[in-house]
């Protein structure tokens, strides 16, 4: 897979072998996440400056840095979520794991609050998807929101500052932006 970055004044590619399950961006430096490490790349040079190795990592689906505690999260394809510290990449563990993990993919964070899809499967012909919300400082689940059957494969979601969830899924349409029922009253009555 190639990784391709561009800024005003060049034009940089690089090659990383391996299928890249993710890729975020703190302190300026790029970390791909690839079958069980994580790359760790300068975002000046885009040369390879190290690879973290995480014990235990066996399904990386997803990373997202949280720049507020310098701390990167990994999905672990329908076990767990991984903290690893990105100033003490040694520093790791296996930071929330949930039996209802079933088939969760993507990361996104917003502040302090990292949002996870989920889709539990029931039978290979129904899914119920959600999206599940933890606080990074105590690991505390903020909240669940079930998601309508019209919103059964999820791709993507993340938090607006609305407070409201923009989600990308496969089905009648590519992304929906769903309200929470008090919002939605209020711009009702206004």
């Amino acid at each position: 897979m190639y990784i391709v970055a561009n800024d005003s004044a060049s034009f940089y590619m690089w090659f990383v072998a391996g299928s890249v399950s993710g890729f975020t961006f703190l302190d300026n430096r790029l970390y791909v996440v690839c079958h069980c490490k994580i790359h760790v790349f300068p975002a000046d040079t885009f040369s390879e400056i190290s690879a973290i190795t995480v014990d235990g990592l066996q399904y990386p689906a997803d990373i997202v840095a949280c720049h507020d505690d310098c701390q990167l999260y990994v999905s672990d394809l329908g076990r767990s979520i991984w903290r690893v510290s990105a100033a003490n990449p040694t520093d790791y563990e296996e930071w929330l794991m949930d039996e209802s993990f079933n088939g969760f993919s993507t990361l996104s964070l917003t502040s302090r609050r990292l949002l996870m899809t989920t889709m539990m499967l029931y039978t290979a012909l129904w899914a119920r998807s959600s999206l599940r919300q933890y606080s990074t400082v105590n690991k505390e689940l903020l909240r669940v929101v079930e998601l309508s059957d019209l919103l059964k494969t999820p791709t993507h979601a993340v938090e607006t500052s609305h407070g409201t969830f923009v989600i990308s899924h496969t089905g009648p349409s590519a992304v929906s932006e769903l309200f929470s029922f008090i919002i939605c009253l209020l711009v009702l009555y206004l």
